[in-house]
């Protein structure tokens, strides 16, 4: 394999990925927000939903790694499981950060107003 075709492959692999969590992610967002979890505002909920973003995560990444060490003849050097990493976790960025953009901006612009409403009624029953 060519260098110029183990960039692609790279690319390629992380847009993939990347997208794949992006997706998944933003699907978790709305899920968790129509299913009322965010409204509560429990700090176990946000344990436990920390906790599968991250497993998530690092699943995504997982595969992504195994794709590319697969492609590669089984050999992943640590620059490019670095470099690859980045690149899904920039393309992760970019979905999940516009798609939530447009959920807020476009189809639910309320839901700001409400996160704060809830913020703020905490707030009280600490008596800050």
């Amino acid at each position: 394999m060519t260098l110029k075709e183990n960039n692609q492959s790279y690319a390629f692999i992380a847009l993939k990925w990347g997208i794949i969590n992006g997706l998944i992610s933003f699907l978790y967002t709305i899920i968790t927000k129509y299913s009322g979890l965010i409204d509560s505002f429990e700090e176990s909920i946000g344990w436990l939903s920390s906790i599968f973003s991250l497993v998530l995560t690092i699943t995504i990444l997982v595969f992504a790694l195994l794709e590319f060490r697969t492609q590669n003849a089984d050999e992943l050097k640590y620059s490019s499981g670095l470099g690859l990493s980045t690149l899904t976790g920039a393309v992760t960025g970019l979905i999940s950060g516009a798609f939530n953009y447009v959920y807020l901006a476009f189809i639910d612009d309320s839901s700001t107003a409400k996160q704060l409403a809830a913020v703020r009624e905490k707030w009280e029953e600490q008596g800050l």
